[in-house]
């Protein structure tokens, strides 16, 4: 699928995201799975555009997988240390921040909260 030119980065849908993840951000452009761009996933990445714009390419890279190889380093696993990078609380929280008004659970750093539905 062609790279698509969106207000302020670029979304390609269906380019290549690594195994396990539903998207990916470089820079300004967004790379999510076929049939995964949802607001939620696109909200979170534009997190990303935005920290890609605030620390630059060094800086962002050595922020990233400086804090994942620390918290590997101290016997996190994959999905721990992940979930332990500031970028991606960041991301997280503010994503859901929005999102969550429209969810009934959704995952911040790995801990679930349960919305419960009103019917009144």
């Amino acid at each position: 699928m062609p790279i698509e030119q969106r207000d302020g980065y670029r979304l390609w849908v269906g380019g290549p995201v690594p195994k396990g993840s539903d998207g990916i951000t470089l820079g300004s452009t967004v790379i999510v799975r076929q049939g995964k761009d949802t607001p939620y996933l696109l909200r979170h990445e534009l997190v990303h555009v935005r920290q890609w714009r605030r620390y630059g390419v060094l800086g962002f890279t050595v922020r990233y997988l400086g804090s994942y190889v620390v918290w590997r380093v101290r016997r996190k696993g994959h999905k721990g240390a992940y979930r332990r990078i500031p970028m991606e609380i960041e991301a997280c929280l503010l994503y859901t921040s929005d999102a969550a008004d429209d969810l009934l659970c959704v995952d911040i750093g790995g801990r679930r909260i349960i919305k419960k539905k009103n019917y009144y």
